[in-house]
């Protein structure tokens, strides 16, 4: 098990409009606030939900997450969602039973300004048996779980919130259809008011069978949500599946832009995240004149639905790869990912198929140009692999980049710190290395400065207990958007601080 920590970095930073700047070599270690706590012979928890994109999400002074939960024995009792927050006291949310071993899953898909959590539970009955996925919320004072209403067409059936806005309006879908062992074979869109009462999203159309695969995403400030929807002609041919917008004041499914189809007119794009300004942000897959794939591109809808190809960090000598946009900010800034080829567009090194490794990308406000962000090293080859989780208001981006020595070997993964000017900070040279932590991936930010993520924490140094994935919290003044003249003031105010502490 790793049990290696990071030497000591003698410099801190502070961000600034032009960039980087560096603090003074005295300034004091930023505190990391852990989630939950796993002992061996005790239990706890561990890691997260392995069957989750991100589980991690962050607010101000508080973070939420959805660790797997272990029992004395080192059994697995399931993924529980819990909140900790500055005082270091998590508290593991409710759910709704478990069977009679005590495992049951729950797990976080959002917070709220308001501390407020969505997500969804598995129920069980009276005698321990699992009767299917519950969208739920659990309020910001509390951890009473709440059930979310059940669809008019299929009470009782499965469903699952993707998306809580700061009114509480959540989104997210359920399965309107089940086959005989309760899986679900058709699936629609569902926005839930503040109360928890279920409004069934239109689609666009249904096959042959009468079903459907779409689902709601994302909402914004204004209720507004977004997501996909199986399309299908008159006769239930299908069509591909499309981006999709579900205004606040109703719920007709608005088709977004198209980017292009394959021989047969299928199209195939997903929205996931959309600014209060209306603007939404996805993936789409491209095809060639011929109908060929070309992989999926990065795509920007405007509030009328008009669609923008994002520019690519290259291509094979095809013309294929594969990027997409994951979110986007107030102003406008968008990030996600996109593969990496040489300028010759042929991969110089490989590495389960792909080129020269998936990188973090931000595309600015106005702009389809694509702005690789930066790494901590690459392998001899040029390979390497970073990802882009999560963007706040300021422009600061968070999330994870394998690092390598100057010789091309590897030494882990670290959680980073991007800015402006797209220079990755490690986020473990801003804290103690006496504190038993390697922060692994940052996977949420606010616009406060509160990052959240996922890193390796041993408890007892060289002592017996090995390192253990931890959820962890901490607050980044850097990351704070404030005007270049505010950062320079504070940026002196800091290292007069720090020349008086020494």
């Amino acid at each position: 098990m790793f049990k290696c920590l990071y030497g000591r970095v003698a410099s801190a930073v502070m961000v600034a409009s032009l960039g980087w700047m560096s603090w003074s070599a005295e300034a004091a270690y930023l505190p990391v606030v852990g989630g939950p706590t796993y002992t061996p012979g005790v239990g706890g928890y561990q890691g997260e939900a392995v069957f989750a994109i991100n589980t991690i999400y962050v607010g101000d002074g508080l973070a939420v997450g959805s660790p797997v939960k272990y029992d004395s024995v080192n059994a697995d009792l399931g993924s529980r969602v819990v909140r900790w927050d500055l005082s270091g006291t998590a508290e593991e949310m409710d759910e709704l039973g478990a069977n009679l071993a005590g495992y049951t899953v729950t797990r976080s898909a959002g917070v709220n300004s308001g501390g407020s959590i969505t997500g969804y539970a598995v129920k069980y009955d009276g005698l321990g048996n699992a009767v299917g996925a519950r969208a739920v919320r659990w309020d910001g004072a509390g951890t009473t779980v709440h059930e979310l209403g059940a669809i008019p067409s299929a009470p009782g059936a499965s469903s699952w919130g993707e998306a809580i806005s700061h009114a509480g309006i959540v989104v997210g879908y359920a399965a309107n259809k089940q086959d005989g062992l309760g899986q679900a074979v058709s699936l629609v869109p569902v926005r839930w008011d503040a109360l928890g009462n279920a409004t069934e999203l239109g689609v666009l159309g249904l096959d042959s069978s009468g079903n459907t695969q779409s689902k709601a995403l994302a909402v914004n400030s204004a209720g507004t949500a977004v997501g996909s929807a199986d399309k299908y002609d008159a006769t239930g041919v299908s069509m591909g599946s499309i981006a999709v917008r579900w205004d606040a004041s109703g719920t007709a499914a608005m088709e977004l832009g198209l980017l292009s189809a394959n021989d047969a007119g299928e199209s195939f794009s997903v929205a996931v995240a959309i600014n209060d300004a209306g603007a939404m942000v996805g993936g789409a897959e491209k095809f060639a004149a011929t109908g060929v794939g070309l992989g999926s591109r990065a795509v920007r809808w405007d509030a009328s639905g008009a669609i923008t190809e994002l520019g690519t960090i290259g291509t094979d000598i095809n013309g294929f790869t594969n990027c997409g946009a994951i979110a986007i900010n107030a102003s406008g800034t968008i990030i996600g990912s996109a593969y990496k080829y040489d300028a010759n567009g042929t991969p110089s090194g490989t590495w389960q198929g792909a080129p020269l490794g998936a990188r973090a990308v931000r595309w600015d406000a106005f702009s389809s140009a694509a702005i690789e962000l930066g790494l901590l090293g690459t392998a001899a080859d040029g390979y390497t692999t970073s990802q882009a989780f999560a963007i706040n208001s300021g422009d600061m981006v968070v999330g994870g980049v394998s690092r390598y020595d100057d010789g091309g070997n590897y030494l882990g993964e670290a959680a980073v710190l991007w800015g402006g000017d797209a220079q990755a900070m490690d986020l473990n040279t801003l804290i103690d290395p006496a504190s038993g932590w390697v922060l692994t991936v940052a996977r949420d930010i606010s616009d406060t400065g509160w990052i959240a993520g996922m890193g390796l924490y041993d408890p007892d140094g060289l002592g017996g207990q090995d390192a253990y994935e931890r959820m962890w919290l901490m607050h980044v003044p850097a990351a704070v958007p404030e005007p270049a003249t505010g950062l320079l003031l504070a940026l002196g105010a800091a290292v007069l601080v720090a020349r008086r502490k020494k």
